[in-house]
């Protein structure tokens, strides 16, 4: 089987200082918050022992930055 070498990884210039290493858009990310798990985990600890503060959980929060392109989470 003859040697094929692999193919060049060209290097990404980037202006603004952010590449999406997934999709190497350079579209600034954005800031999205959910629950985080401590939350679920009190949520659920409330609706079990005293179901009139579950909603409590719901306010322990953390944000989230995303690529604009593909959705994923990135650092």
């Amino acid at each position: 089987m003859p040697y094929v070498p692999p193919p060049l990884v060209q290097p990404v210039v980037v202006v603004g200082g952010f590449v999406c290493p997934y999709c190497r858009t350079n579209l600034p990310p954005r800031l999205t918050s959910h629950v985080s798990p401590a939350g679920w985990v009190i949520l659920v600890l409330l609706l079990l022992l005293c179901w009139p503060l579950f909603w409590v959980g719901f306010f322990f929060r953390e944000e989230v930055c995303r690529c604009r392109n593909c959705g994923r989470q990135v650092a």
